[in-house]
């Protein structure tokens, strides 16, 4: 999920470092889930709008040594990340738009897009894109954020995000379109598919100890700056405000276990 260009914001030094450690646990079910619904062994592969990787690996494992991998994200610095990661085969990394996709068209079997469609200027064009470069039969799986509501860990760093670090609420409907499957519908309409599918998926997140996961994911957000203006005091008590409010998932060990929703979209190109 990560796309300067595309959803207005810089990502600053540092931040693929924090996001590789502290974005994992959340996004780790939904990478799965979406790299099985659409990669298979031997497909030619695209990750659009790789952040530093995280589907990407998994893709590697799944195509093997007959398969090819693409992977573009707008960031240099999310890129340069992905490549330091270890992953199995060699990956035609490029920095690049979703919405200028420097591939012919025709070029992959599947293409995914973990947490990064929502984020577009213009989805429906990123849609667009991504069904040019498919071939036909090929097929596209993206993850977008479901509702707030469905995602308790979600909607309390969100108040958390408006309260102490100034995000504007468009921001967050960017990121959390409130219309859901509505949403992603009006997008798919502006290009021709074949099958589509928009499923609500509810995954339990394993979370290290909130107490310490909490401020550390911040830094990994783009738009959470304002947060680490706050006096210390005030950031300990909005993240024990936070913890508070989770406490009915958290374990004694301080971990915890937090229902999720995605929304997981999976088109073939007719």
């Amino acid at each position: 999920m990560s796309d300067q260009q595309s959803s207005g914001f810089q990502v600053g030094v540092g931040v693929p470092d924090q996001y590789e450690l502290y974005v994992a646990p959340l996004m780790k079910p939904f990478v799965a889930a979406l790299v099985d619904a659409v990669v298979r062994p031997g497909q030619r592969v695209l990750d659009v709008a790789c952040g530093t990787g995280f589907a990407t690996r998994v893709a590697a494992h799944v195509i093997g040594s007959g398969g090819h991998l693409a992977a573009i994200d707008i960031n240099p610095a999310m890129i340069s990340k992905a490549r330091q990661q270890p992953i199995p085969g060699d990956v035609d990394w490029r920095v690049a738009s979703a919405l200028e996709l420097p591939f012919e068209d025709e070029s992959f079997d599947a293409i995914i897009c973990q947490q990064g469609l929502q984020f577009l200027p213009s989805p429906a064009d990123g849609l667009a894109e991504m069904r040019r470069v498919l071939r036909p039969g090929g097929t596209l799986g993206a993850t977008v954020w479901a509702p707030l509501h469905l995602s308790p860990y979600l909607a309390a760093q969100a108040e958390l995000m408006v309260e102490y670090a100034g995000v504007d609420k468009r921001v967050l409907a960017q990121a959390f379109p409130p219309e859901g499957k509505t949403a992603v519908e009006q997008w798919l309409a502006s290009s021709t598919w074949g099958t589509t599918q928009i499923e609500t998926l509810v995954l339990d997140v394993s979370f290290p100890a909130l107490r310490h996961h909490i401020p550390n994911h911040l830094r990994a957000l783009p738009w959470s700056g304002g947060f680490f203006t706050q006096p210390v005091e005030t950031q300990a008590a909005a993240v024990d405000a936070m913890v508070s409010g989770l406490e009915q998932f958290i374990e004694l060990d301080g971990t915890a276990h937090i229902p999720t929703a995605s929304l997981l979209l999976t088109a073939t190109r007719s």
